[in-house]
């Protein structure tokens, strides 16, 4: 309440310089609302703003450069796009030990036996796709180099457009221009703001390719339902690392690579839409008394 307090009395001061300290993450989302409303407007009057925060969705709207720290040293210093996705880059790969138990790195989760396409559909797709359909921002070291990523249905067949929980199968193509020890590719879905929806690996599913030399070339595909998103478009972001999910090298990253969009086949609350069973069981009042 008293952080609550000092920012809002801070924010309708006219001052020269204005520091927020995560105080954003205090209130409701009205009040939220209202603040991040006021800083833009302070913002546009030329007022000078340090933000710190790890919201980096209010960083990408209030930030015009950004300076991102670990532990008390500046990791990069730079535009806000190029910071954030790099940022997003490192946390995707790095398997935080300190959240997640070292043994727990690495093993995928279970999944249905089922979840697969029929190897006649996988032979239409080119082995090797040379063709990126867009290319916002990318970067890394350039010892491997994402030459195409596609998305395709289950009959093997590319598509822009897919229905909730449809089987799709992503295909990402690497060619390495030096060798590679521990070869890792994957990708992030983000939504139409940007913001992360999921993502994953090679590594991180259990899969650890064989050391690459320079001029091998790799397609790796990922085969997934659909989750229940929420209708609109959604963007992939393909990656090549060399290293484990803690050490690595980024050798290359592209943002929101291809798009696809969501057509909706129910009504999706929120973000998306998860599988749940349901069960209503009628309860009488005599069993419903605490004795």
């Amino acid at each position: 309440m008293f952080v609550r307090l000092a920012f809002a009395v801070a924010i309708h001061m006219d001052p020269d310089i204005l520091i927020v300290d995560e105080a954003l993450s205090v209130g409701d989302f009205f009040f939220q609302q209202r603040c991040i409303r006021r800083i833009q407007q302070l913002k546009r009057q030329g007022v000078t703003i340090i933000f710190v925060s790890h919201d980096l969705e209010a960083v990408r709207s209030l930030a015009d450069r950004t300076i991102w720290m670990d532990h008390g040293r500046i990791c990069l210093d730079g535009k806000t796009d190029e910071v954030v996705s790099k940022y997003l880059a490192a946390m995707v790969t790095r398997g935080r030990k300190e959240i997640m138990e070292e043994e727990a790195i690495g093993k995928p989760l279970a999944t249905s036996a089922e979840l697969d396409i029929p190897e006649e559909a996988l032979a239409k797709i080119p082995k090797f796709i040379a063709h990126i359909p867009n290319i916002d921002h990318r970067w890394g070291n350039g010892k491997a180099r994402v030459q195409g990523i596609g998305i395709y249905g289950k009959d093997g067949d590319p598509v822009n457009g897919v229905a909730q929980g449809d089987r799709i199968c992503i295909r990402i193509s690497v060619e390495f221009q030096q060798d590679v020890a521990q070869p890792n590719v994957g990708f992030m879905l983000r939504n139409r703001l940007g913001e992360d929806v999921t993502g994953t690996n090679l590594m991180y599913e259990g899969v650890r390719p064989a050391p690459a030399r320079a001029g091998e070339r790799m397609s790796v595909d990922f085969i997934m339902d659909l989750p229940f998103l929420h209708a609109g478009f959604y963007y992939f972001s393909p990656a090549a690392a060399d290293g484990t999910l803690d050490q690595y090298e980024m050798c290359d990253w592209i943002d929101n690579a291809c798009a696809i969009e969501v057509i909706q086949r129910t009504i999706t609350y929120g973000h998306m839409r998860i599988p749940i069973r349901t069960r209503a069981v009628t309860v009488t009042r005599e069993a419903s008394r605490v004795p």
